[in-house]
């Protein structure tokens, strides 16, 4: 299962953070509720210092871009 850390939650979004807002957006319209969980989260608690980023067992991808990439070449359907 596909890990989604962003920021936490405030103002009632899911985030306090544009590129995290964008990316669970993407993950809600693109992806199966199944294969993913959206994990409010720190910079300092991944390995590449960043949010959003996206962990997939061992592996970790951060930035929009980058996760969007990511999950693309999982799934060309995504």
């Amino acid at each position: 299962m596909l890990e989604l850390h962003v920021y936490p939650p405030a103002f009632s979004l899911p985030s306090i953070d544009a590129h995290c807002i964008a990316t669970i957006a993407y993950f809600s319209q693109a992806l199966p509720e199944n294969e993913w969980r959206l994990i409010a989260d720190t910079p300092n608690n991944n390995p590449t210092g960043e949010l959003p980023a996206l962990r997939n067992g061992s592996i970790w991808i951060s930035g929009f871009a980058n996760i969007i990439d990511y999950a693309r070449k999982l799934n060309p359907s995504y």
